[in-house]
């Protein structure tokens, strides 16, 4: 009587575990398709253009790797949608530097050198390490301020920031 016992609770036990596989696969098939990863559906942006030889020459003397200000400049990046950006970083603060055509009736910059502006956003750095970034920067413009502005180098525009719905 045991046995029988021991065999009906053992077959109840894998018929069980039969059913629970079978439920398991009706789920897999009625789940469905995962479609593309998130990275694949949002739009790939372009790389920055390679500074040009007539964007470091309005820089000169900074080059990455050089200090302004305490920071460590880490990239220049060519001319884009109007403007010339430099990425400044000191451990873990980033500060990026736009500069564009001053605009005399446009957003007031931080800074200025003749006709160029100096702009400034920050990650994990405070606003009055970019506002001083940028000032050190006008300042080493100014030895460039007649120079012609790089090709493509316009007055700064910013950017809409999409809204959030509620």
């Amino acid at each position: 009587m045991r046995r029988w016992i021991a065999g009906a609770t053992l077959a109840t036990a894998l018929a069980g575990l039969g059913g629970l596989g079978l439920y398991r696969a009706q789920r897999r098939e009625a789940a469905p398709a995962p479609g593309p990863p998130a990275s694949a559906s949002a739009p790939v942006e372009e790389p920055p253009p390679p500074p040009s030889a007539e964007e470091l020459a309005l820089l000169s003397p900074l080059a990455p790797g050089s200090q302004l200000a305490g920071f460590e400049v880490r990239e220049i990046q060519g001319v884009r949608d109007g403007v010339l950006r430099l990425v400044l970083a000191q451990g873990k603060a980033i500060v990026r530097l736009d500069v564009a055509l001053l605009d005399d009736d446009g957003v007031v910059p931080p800074a200025t050198a003749g006709k160029f502006a100096v702009f400034y956003s920050v990650l994990r750095a405070r606003p009055e390490e970019g506002d001083r970034l940028a000032r050190t920067l006008a300042d080493v413009l100014k030895a460039h301020a007649d120079a012609a502005p790089p090709r493509g180098m316009t007055r700064f525009r910013p950017k809409e920031k999409p809204g959030v719905s509620l």
